[in-house]
């Protein structure tokens, strides 16, 4: 963001009132003109001597903010944890709006103020799991700690956003996950689930090796067209020197 402050903007006003809305101040570039949208932070409103037209702002920021601090104690953010494992299958398969709602209402004893929107935007940052696990995946880097990371790797690492049933490298080719991927090969198997499994194989065919394989056709194809006009110009040669 470009560098914001009295000098270089100035609150935009209607009616003698600093134009908010969504916890956002409008600023009007002193040169260019241009308006943008700021965030209230007590910072800002500092800078443009706006702390006590909106103070009622900032005390209800802190209010949401210990709120959510009392409501996510570790006990409570592992029962949301654990709640939403438990419908897993039904946000695969579901409506997800419907579908917090059911969690929501399971959650409902943890604090008389819970709502679908906290539920949610605290599983989203639960989903940071995937960043500390690609953190410390990586080599030379300073393993992080995180409280949750042991409970959320139980849950998500099989997910296909975290490891993909196949992956395709110019280099390896095709490499299937097994763990994640592999059909059930036991003998009460019946002899249509072993027809699926044998569709569901050929799916693994990524489309490179497709088209690896049209290129060694249409190579394939080149040769035999070009060996197919050498021997009539070998026959056309030979009738020319048998008539000498």
């Amino acid at each position: 963001m470009e560098n914001i402050n009295s000098e270089t903007h100035s609150p935009v006003t209607e009616d003698g009132v600093v134009i908010s809305q969504n916890n956002s101040i409008l600023l009007q570039n002193n040169i260019t003109q241009e308006c943008l949208y700021v965030p209230i932070t007590i910072g800002v409103l500092r800078e443009f001597g706006l702390v006590e037209e909106f103070s009622h702002s900032i005390s209800e920021q802190h209010k949401e903010q210990e709120n959510e601090t009392k409501i996510w104690t570790t006990e409570n953010t592992l029962f949301l944890i654990d709640i939403v494992e438990k419908f897993d299958k039904e946000f695969a398969s579901g409506i997800k709006k419907n579908v917090w709602e059911k969690v929501t209402q399971q959650c409902k004893h943890l604090h008389k103020n819970i709502n679908e929107k906290q539920c949610e935007t605290k599983w989203k940052t639960l989903k940071r799991y995937k960043t500390v696990l690609l953190h410390n995946n990586t080599s030379g880097q300073k393993k992080r700690y995180w409280e949750f990371f042991d409970v959320m790797h139980d849950i998500m690492h099989n997910k296909p956003e975290i490891t993909p049933d196949t992956v395709c490298s110019s280099m390896t080719g095709l490499h299937v996950n097994k763990e994640v991927a592999v059909p059930d090969l036991s003998p009460c198997s019946s002899k249509e689930d072993k027809e699926n499994e044998n569709i569901s194989n050929k799916d693994y065919e990524s489309s490179f090796s497709r088209k690896r394989k049209a290129k060694m056709s249409e190579a394939d194809r080149r040769h035999q067209e070009k060996m197919k006009r050498l021997d009539n110009f070998n026959d056309l040669f030979q009738k020319m020197i048998d008539k000498m």
